[in-house]
């Protein structure tokens, strides 16, 4: 089948409508994410992210449901209240964006949704409400490295928390010149988004933060096995992160290996690291799947021996990007 636009816009409106017929609290939903641009396809794959927002709180928060084999929904369900200060918003960075950023509107009670978004949407590209998202992002990066300096959790725990900072320090670049990145092309846009203010050289900092000395092709692809291996037997337990739902599998495992072939290897190193590690939270820490993945942390230098040394270094990056930061905002007069 070919996947098109067209065929990706269809079926959200038609899963809206259905959830119309059963639900009666829906008062909005709109589609967000890659699906509605014109290259929604990496590794032949792609979800359909669709917000729900009801009056009260949603039954459930989160649902994925398969449409074809490339294609599967991811529906987040939102209450009401969490746009009831369009103000606000204008500094979130995630929800902020999404409200933002052009989604495609398929439900609308008495126009709500576009009034909300008029008013987020007013100067919201103003450069002190751009550096307030970029700080919340870069605060949260710092936060993250406070708790881990002073706990004692598991390493997979120490490993989430790690890259969790390692997400909101890149996207704390990305809100910069643009939307938060997501994890699948978070290693393929993050070069574009340092080059947009000026220092490139900040993408290949934080790619030396996932793995010290790149690895070759053929060591990724070996890896994919036991990621593999994890991912599959995360989603078989009675209750597992939806970030690591069966029907997410070929996603990311298509998407890993479109970019270990065609993009720089550094691209894969984010997307790979993190679902690998929510998988693994799945397992006990005496089981095969985590052994391997505790072997294949030291690939990339994420080991148990590695990890103050790797604190160490993200502190300082912190503090360069800080830097960055306050001097993004004095020269934009923010």
């Amino acid at each position: 089948m070919r996947i098109t636009r067209d065929l990706l816009v269809k079926t959200a409106k038609d899963t809206v409508a259905i959830k119309l017929r059963k639900e009666k609290d829906i008062v909005a939903a709109f589609m967000v994410g890659s699906a509605q641009g014109e290259h929604p396809l990496l590794g032949g794959m792609t979800d359909i992210d669709i917000i729900i927002i009801h009056l009260d709180e949603p039954k459930v928060e989160r649902e994925i449901q398969r449409v074809f084999d490339e294609v599967h929904l991811d529906i987040v369900h939102h209450p009401q209240h969490y746009y009831l200060q369009p103000r606000e918003l204008r500094t979130e960075p995630w929800l902020g964006n999404a409200v933002y950023n052009h989604p495609l509107l398929l439900h609308d009670v008495r126009h709500w949704f576009e009034f909300t978004q008029a008013s987020v949407g007013a100067q919201f590209y103003r450069p002190d409400l751009v550096i307030q998202r970029a700080q919340k992002l870069f605060n949260n990066a710092r936060d993250i490295w406070s708790v881990l300096k002073e706990s004692r959790k598991s390493h997979s725990e120490r490993i989430r928390f790690y890259l969790a900072a390692i997400a909101s320090a890149g996207n704390a670049i990305a809100v910069l010149s643009g939307n938060p990145l997501p994890n699948r092309r978070f290693g393929l846009e993050l070069p574009q988004r340092c080059s947009a203010i000026g220092k490139p050289q900040l993408a290949d900092e934080l790619f030396d933060l996932l793995c010290r000395d790149d690895l070759s092709r053929d060591e990724l692809t070996g890896l994919l096995a036991d990621w593999d291996t994890a991912f599959n037997g995360a989603g078989g337990q009675e209750k597992f992160s939806m970030d690591v739902h069966p029907l997410r599998r070929d996603y990311y495992y298509k998407a890993f290996e479109q970019i270990i072939a065609d993009a720089p290897v550094q691209s894969v190193y984010f997307p790979l690291l993190r679902t690998w590690n929510k998988a693994i939270c799945s397992f006990l820490s005496s089981s095969p799947e985590y052994d391997r993945w505790l072997h294949a942390m030291g690939h990339f230098a994420l080991g148990r021996e590695d990890f103050n040394d790797r604190l160490a270094e993200l502190d300082a990056f912190l503090d360069r990007l800080e830097d960055i930061l306050e001097k993004w905002a004095a020269s934009h007069g923010a």
